[in-house]
């Protein structure tokens, strides 16, 4: 009876034991850093992008007996971590009714049908531009200033 009873208790109690027993906890260092990508854009005068773009200074020219057309070639870089939908806005509406302005994303100006705005720039792309205005004929003589804002969104 004994050794019965010894056999049920080993049994009943060993088992319960072995599902009861537990490791001691192991501690693991984990961690995460989450941070605002990079976004930089790059505007500049040459293909090697070492030259920065510095005021489009169109000069000074005769009041013009036809239309003419001015464009600046600049070369715009994305230098950041993440795509960017470049756009631009002037304040030359503000300072003449009379020059027209384009910005473009083709390399000849009188092609210029592609408009920076909404342009899609991936990481590390570089695009050809044109900065085109228009001056009519018989244009109101005069000094024109006028700021260009460039910018990209991710």
């Amino acid at each position: 009876m004994i050794a019965i009873s010894l056999a049920l208790v080993i049994a009943i109690v060993i088992p319960t034991l072995a599902y009861t027993y537990q490791t001691t906890p192991k501690y693991v260092s984990s961690g995460i850093v989450i941070r605002t990508p990079t976004v930089g854009l790059g505007i500049y005068w040459d293909l090697e992008c070492t030259q920065p773009v510095t005021p489009f200074d169109f000069g000074e020219i005769i009041q013009p007996d036809w239309e003419m057309k001015l464009w600046k070639r600049v070369y715009i870089k994305n230098e950041g971590e993440v795509y960017l939908d470049i756009y631009w806005n002037s304040t030359l509406p503000a300072v003449s009714t009379e020059i027209a302005e384009w910005w473009c994303v083709r390399p000849d100006p009188d092609w210029g049908l592609d408009p920076l705005n909404g342009s899609r720039f991936g990481v590390g792309a570089l695009y050809v531009t044109n900065y085109i205005i228009k001056v009519p004929v018989d244009s109101a003589i005069g000094i024109y200033n006028w700021t260009l804002t460039v910018w990209g969104v991710h």
